[in-house]
């Protein structure tokens, strides 16, 4: 039985697109990345991939390259974007140490300026450890020199320099060898050297960005969610496709009840969070509101039970639940097993932002996340807006101080 959701979400997809031509570094994108005012749940990986395809605009034009694919991690959030282009330009490292801490600065950049995406990024602001770019360079009227780079890259917050193997040299047995170095460590020597000039853009501030309500926004997904064939061609199984169908349902019911927007159903947590490959079943939501420490507690908490309420006692998913556990059973090493729906199987997000997307400032709560058995409350950074962690609850003393509440 195949589970599509779960192994996409580890998946990166990257689509390549090559070129031969020197019209490579002009890329047809009809909207600029900017003009966009708003993105939703649906359309959230569209704006992601316009921002990659302006970055790649601004570094092909910039650096004479050749634009040649893009790619990243983005089921559920935006987890990571990638850039690659071929150049006919021999580099020697200092050159590429230049081009790709420039090019990486531009690149995050456009990301955390472009309001739009802010709440479809698994971490704000995005760091430089989850972009990347590589740059190939073709070699053929240069065989003859033992000092050429194949390709380099930064990928994971680290710069590598791979040399071009001397001809007949198998690659294992080559003398030159992959240099690499930290962001941190090339960022030093650039500054040294006076040569980090990123060019700045303009501040986010100047951007437009739409004033919708939530109510309205929802009305516009449903719409366009109802005229579209997204659900229906995003999973293969039909058991994946009703559980989605149900999960998806109840979301925007809880979303019309307790005005959130609702953006979809899946694991949001990363491979280092404890518990993560336990998780089968999240849901993300947002809202305008502002919401201090005790409202949020008794907010999430009652939301998070009426969700495990759901899983428990819908029959479409108790179906989904037993076929899941019967393949887990058949792994060699399963994830955690439950005989119906466990807290250790589950997450739960609501993030706040404000009408320009920005996050509230205390003391009022950035987001609250349940992961790892426990509910995590967070509050914003007053200049970076990076979330910083206010207090954490378990799910039984939250259970406790919901009761109490209710009393």
């Amino acid at each position: 039985m195949k589970f599509l959701p779960f192994l996409l979400i580890c998946v990166g997809i990257c689509i390549y697109i090559s070129f031969t031509t020197p019209q490579a570094t002009t890329l047809s994108v009809p909207q600029d990345v900017f003009d966009l005012e708003y993105g939703d749940p649906i359309e959230y990986y569209q704006i992601a991939a316009k921002i990659k395809q302006k970055t790649a605009r601004q570094l092909a034009k910039q650096y004479h390259l050749s634009f040649s694919g893009f790619g990243g991690q983005g089921m559920v959030v935006t987890r990571t974007m990638d850039l690659a282009f071929d150049t006919s330009t021999s580099y020697t490292i200092d050159e590429a140490r230049r081009l790709l801490i420039n090019s990486a600065e531009i690149f995050i950049q456009n990301v955390n300026g472009n309001h739009a995406i802010r709440p479809y990024l698994v971490e704000y602001p995005f760091p430089i450890s989850r972009i990347g770019i590589t740059v190939y360079c073709n070699n053929k009227k240069q065989e003859k020199k033992i000092d050429l780079l194949s390709y380099f890259k930064i990928q994971e917050g680290v710069l590598s320099y791979i040399p071009e193997t001397p001809h007949g040299v198998f690659l294992e047995y080559s003398p030159l060898e992959k240099i690499k170095e930290s962001y941190a460590v090339a960022l030093a020597i650039m500054e040294k050297e006076g040569a980090f000039e990123p060019h700045p853009l303009a501040e986010p501030s100047k951007q437009k960005v739409t004033k919708k309500t939530l109510r309205e926004r929802r009305a516009e997904i449903k719409h366009k969610t109802e005229t579209s064939q997204y659900t229906a061609e995003k999973y293969v199984s039909r058991p994946d496709a009703e559980m989605n169908a149900v999960l998806d349902t109840y979301g925007e019911e809880v979303a019309e009840k307790h005005d959130l927007l609702f953006h979809r159903f899946g694991n949001f947590l990363e491979s280092c969070d404890p518990g993560e490959n336990d998780v089968v079943y999240g849901l993300t939501f947002q809202s305008d509101r502002k919401m201090t420490l005790e409202e949020g507690r008794a907010f999430a908490s009652q939301l998070f039970q009426d969700f495990l309420q759901k899983m428990r006692t819908d029959s479409i998913l108790g179906k989904y639940h037993e076929e899941l556990i019967d393949d887990y059973k058949k792994r060699t090493y399963p994830p955690f097993i439950a005989p119906e729906p466990d807290i250790r199987q589950m997450c739960w997000k609501l993030a706040f932002w404000d009408e320009n997307v920005n996050r509230p400032q205390q003391p009022y709560l950035a987001e609250i996340q349940f992961k790892d058995c426990a509910f995590h409350y967070y509050v914003a950074d007053p200049e970076t807006q990076a979330l910083k962690l206010l207090y954490k609850e378990s799910y039984d003393d939250a259970m406790k101080f919901l009761k109490a509440k209710q009393k």
